[in-house]
């Protein structure tokens, strides 16, 4: 459908909702690692969301689906922008994630 065309059709969101819920595992606390996101108006495009549900799984879930929540509308927008795919990485950082590792030994 041509943008113009676009332009001229109605909001169609009208009300969005979630539930989450945390994992369980007999005798182990677990933290909850999901994650959403809604974005109206997603790269200043009028009435067009961006909707996300981030399921984490494994020790560091959390903070991957954190991760996924904070940085891929950031991808996604300079992509619509037209920014160079080269220029879209995250620079091989390393991620540091604090907490305990598989073996529960603190991590720096």
């Amino acid at each position: 459908m041509p943008s113009n065309q676009a332009a001229n059709l109605p909001a169609i969101v009208e009300t969005i909702a979630f539930k989450s819920r945390q994992g369980f595992i007999p005798q182990m606390r677990k933290v909850n690692q999901d994650n959403l996101m809604v974005s109206k108006d997603f790269a200043n495009m009028k009435d067009l969301y961006m909707i996300g549900v981030m399921d984490g799984h494994g020790v560091f879930g959390h903070n991957v689906s954190q991760f996924v929540k904070v940085n891929l509308p950031l991808i996604l927008q300079n992509l619509i922008k037209g920014v160079p795919r080269s220029e879209l990485a995250l620079n091989n950082q390393r991620i540091q994630v604090k907490g305990k590792n598989r073996n529960g030994v603190n991590s720096p």
